[in-house]
């Protein structure tokens, strides 16, 4: 069994606790085992870093510059075990930014003992693509709420949160929602706000009206003044390889959830609504009182199965594993 004081938890961000990904799938098992967490950005030496801290054993989250690339390189040549996450890998080439994510995460999963992603989705996805085995540990919960809802009001008290690399998926979820015909107040909790604003003024928003809200690391306290959470997906490969962390936060805080039907939310459909969001609001019209029990229920299978020591448990199992079989290897 490996010791904690030779683990290393590598960041290549400079503001790592402003990434959402980072703190659920990094910052925060990282804090509850006690693995030291450090910062590695581009022009950093990877040798001196090594040479600092003299890990047996390296996760390096979700990388983002290429100087990653000499770390794991300079770890293997020095026999140091690496586990990578990676988040979002989608194999897309539409940008310059997608093609430089694939090769850098190609390049790097050549010296990795181990690569997480966060769903068995995101493994499949990736196991159909370029034919590697990979591990699934998902994001603990980050947020949640003593209370789940007690009643639903109408007009509908809704809220949607998520990076501005969601906003997409807000306008596709607000589409559906203006076929619905019902009126509701949306919290709408992201960063970029003047872009998505632009975004949406060809909406037609008659029975909808939009709360902005920039996004804080505090924003769970907005979105436990609402009832409902909505999560529209697009049905893509970008989205497809995505965490569930949206649906169990929502869940966790107490919320009941309408959400997009793709391959990953398909495990929370006993606890909430998965499909068209406006036939999730038309279904809540006429189930309060079954949507309020759901959101109770879905609270409880969520908080089991994603707090923090659970998916802590999970990494130090396979760090754990990881570390018996180099060894035996050597």
């Amino acid at each position: 069994m490996i010791k904690k004081q030779d683990i290393i938890w590598v960041f290549s961000r400079r503001n790592p606790d402003r990434l959402p990904s980072y703190v659920v799938s990094g910052i925060l098992p990282a804090n509850f085992l006690g693995i030291l967490k450090i910062i590695f950005l581009k022009n950093h030496n990877a040798s001196k870093t090594l040479d600092h801290y003299n890990p047996k054993l390296i996760i390096l989250a979700t990388p983002f510059h290429s100087d990653l690339i000499e770390l794991v390189k300079e770890a293997k040549r020095r026999k140091i075990i690496v586990i990578t996450t990676f988040d979002d890998w989608n194999f897309k080439k539409e940008t310059e930014f997608d093609i430089l994510q694939n090769e850098l995460k190609l390049s790097i999963s050549k010296f990795s003992d181990s690569i997480v992603v966060k769903t068995f989705t995101a493994a499949n996805f990736i196991k159909n693509q370029i034919g590697i085995n990979v591990d699934v540990i998902p994001d603990c919960i980050r947020f949640t709420n003593n209370d789940s809802i007690k009643k639903i009001d109408y007009p509908f008290n809704l809220s949607w949160f998520g990076m501005h690399t969601n906003q997409d998926t807000l306008k596709f979820g607000l589409k559906e929602i203006i076929d619905s015909k019902y009126k509701c107040q949306i919290k709408v909790i992201t960063g970029r706000l003047n872009d998505l604003k632009n975004s949406l003024s060809d909406l037609n928003l008659e029975n909808i009206e939009l709360d902005y809200i920039e996004w804080q690391p505090s924003m769970d306290q907005d979105v436990i003044k609402s009832d409902i959470v909505i999560i529209p997906y697009i049905n893509d490969n970008r989205r497809l390889v995505k965490s569930q962390n949206r649906i169990t936060d929502s869940m966790s805080m107490g919320r009941f959830v309408i959400c997009s039907e793709i391959d990953f939310s398909k495990e929370f459909k006993k606890y909430c609504y998965v499909g068209n969001l406006g036939e999730g609001l038309d279904w809540v019209y006429n189930n309060k009182d079954n949507a309020i029990k759901k959101a109770d229920l879905g609270k409880n299978y969520v908080d089991s199965k994603f707090n923090i020591q659970k998916i802590s448990e999970y990494w130090m199992n396979l760090i754990n594993d990881i570390f018996e079989k180099f060894n035996k290897n050597l």
